[in-house]
């Protein structure tokens, strides 16, 4: 079963392990979703001036393929940030995803308290803490589920001598 879960995740394309980011992707987005639509939809309607009834299926209709794009490629954005830091452990793998989101939702989120008049603090805290989530997450993920060259290849060399002896 390990040989197949090697070869499955073991799947590369420029450097990246495609089903690990392809899943940390995803699990961005379901995050992502989840914040927005369950656990905080009152706090972010309410900060971006819209009510329940403005939400329909034909306002709705081009956000879920806009955020199946912008989160393959954060996630994508992410696993190559943890390739240039070649592949950290664990904390700091999310030590990473937490610098990477912190800057992120500071640049993109940080312009309503700054620029807008409304200051809405709750609606900063809501994307902020969101993206940290999403991101420490789909790192986490990618990094869990990421299969490790070196230990598998030592893993072959083993059973290689293993099986001359």
């Amino acid at each position: 079963m390990q040989h197949v879960y090697r070869r499955v995740f073991g799947l590369e394309l420029a450097g990246l392990p495609v089903l690990p980011t392809l899943l940390g992707s995803f699990l961005l987005m379901s995050t992502m979703f989840m914040w927005y639509g369950g656990l905080f939809k009152d706090t972010f309607y309410f900060g971006m001036g819209i009510t329940e009834e403005e939400v329909t299926a034909d306002a709705l209709r081009w956000w879920y393929p806009i955020g199946l794009i912008l989160s393959m490629s954060q996630g994508i954005g992410l696993a190559i940030v943890l390739k240039w830091r070649n592949w950290p452990p664990m904390l700091q793998t999310i030590q990473t995803a937490l610098m990477t989101s912190v800057f992120f939702a500071a640049l993109t989120f940080g312009y309503r308290l700054v620029i807008l008049p409304d200051h809405n603090h709750n609606l900063f805290f809501v994307n902020a803490s969101g993206i940290v989530t999403a991101f420490t997450i789909c790192a986490i993920a990618i990094c869990v589920l990421r299969p490790r060259k070196l230990e598998y290849d030592a893993g072959c060399a083993q059973r290689l001598l293993r099986s001359q002896n």
